[in-house]
């Protein structure tokens, strides 16, 4: 039988109202390693050093009382040695700079949409893989640079299916390394425990969110770099159309509002990031190293993919005779894409530098 809409619409309603009925019961059963079997001890001991009747009520799906993941996380700070609290507060600290140091290896707004101009989907793998923003550079930066090396040569310079495979090995390593942002993302917010999120009431959201909310708001700053950009997927940039930014005179209010909200979202995933990160306790510095190593691993990995696909559109765009093409001159008007399909709008060009 076909539900009415009526059906349809209690669904929906009991889907969002969930959240804000329940409270996290999912915490404290899991640890990372190195003290996962000394933290359980705490947790199920009976006597004055242990604290199992604060996990019983924790853990209790009927007890709604949303002081209870801070009496069980405050009773196992008391329980235990000064030494490992000395070490959890390193930890924080060292966890809390990830957001910086990814910022180092990451890449800009701006490298980001361009490459959303020709492939999309493998930018939003992109932009998930790297899980840091920076809005230095102007959008025009990344076609600016030198060719020194010639992709397009050989075998490559011959035939396509070389092409082919290297798109779907540049879509494997990017959809491994979100896979492995989102593995390390899971463990940090069900493996630790988030002081903010006992400290802050969420609401209606899982104590287990901050991690989690630290990727989504990299979704903004690129949706707003994507601005007003064109489409194209499935073929390396080093073998697609070459790309012409127009010129704009002068820059709109539409234009510096989007600039402006563009850095202001980056801020709020810096500054979101650092506080989020820095609060999660119960690991150990021999855990949380592996874990930043992973994020830095999969960052510079997916940097070289971004750096390749540049360098590839920057190549072929040197190749085009349309060469005197018109550069974005810091708006957000419209790219050029095929040769022979767009051409310069104004009637001075400035000549493409690569």
């Amino acid at each position: 039988m076909r539900p009415n809409i009526t059906t349809i619409i209690a669904l929906v309603f009991l889907l969002v109202a969930a959240p804000t009925m329940a409270r996290t019961t999912s915490q404290f059963r899991e640890f990372f390693p190195s003290w996962k079997s000394y933290l359980l001890q705490i947790i199920e001991k009976e006597d004055e050093n242990g604290c199992r009747k604060e996990s019983a009520e924790y853990h209790d799906p009927s007890n709604t009382d949303k002081m209870l993941a801070f009496q069980l996380a405050n009773c196992i700070l008391g329980k235990m040695d000064e030494f490992r609290k000395t070490e959890m507060g390193i930890t924080s600290v060292v966890l809390g700079l990830l957001p910086t140091i990814l910022q180092q290896v990451g890449p800009t707004v701006s490298e980001v949409s361009v490459l959303a101009t020709r492939r999309p989907l493998l930018a939003l793998l992109l932009g998930i893989a790297m899980p840091s923003v920076r809005t230095s550079g102007s959008l025009v930066e990344p076609l600016e640079r030198s060719v020194d090396i010639s992709i397009r040569s050989g075998v490559l310079a011959r035939a396509l299916w070389p092409w082919l495979l290297i798109s779907a090995a540049e879509y494997l390593i990017a959809a491994a390394a979100v896979a492995n942002v989102f593995y390390q993302l899971y463990q940090l917010a069900e493996w630790t425990i988030s002081v903010s999120a006992i400290a802050v009431d969420s609401g209606a959201l899982s104590q287990t969110y901050g991690p989690f909310l630290w990727v989504m708001l990299l979704v903004p700053p690129h949706l707003l770099g994507f601005w007003g950009l064109k489409l194209g997927e499935f073929m390396p940039c080093a073998k697609g159309d070459p790309l012409f930014l127009t010129e704009v005179d002068k820059k709109g209010l539409l234009a510096i509002l989007v600039q402006f909200l563009m850095e202001m979202a980056s801020l709020v995933v810096f500054v979101f990031g650092t506080v989020a990160l820095s609060s999660q306790i119960f690991i150990s510095l021999g855990d949380v190293v592996p874990v930043i190593i992973r994020f830095i691993c999969g960052t510079v990995v997916c940097r070289l993919i971004l750096l390749f696909e540049l360098h590839g559109l920057r190549e072929v765009s040197s190749r085009s005779p349309k060469k005197d093409a018109v550069l974005l001159g810091g708006g957000y008007e419209s790219v050029f894409g095929q040769d022979g399909k767009a051409g310069p709008t104004v009637q001075e060009s400035v000549r493409l530098k690569v």
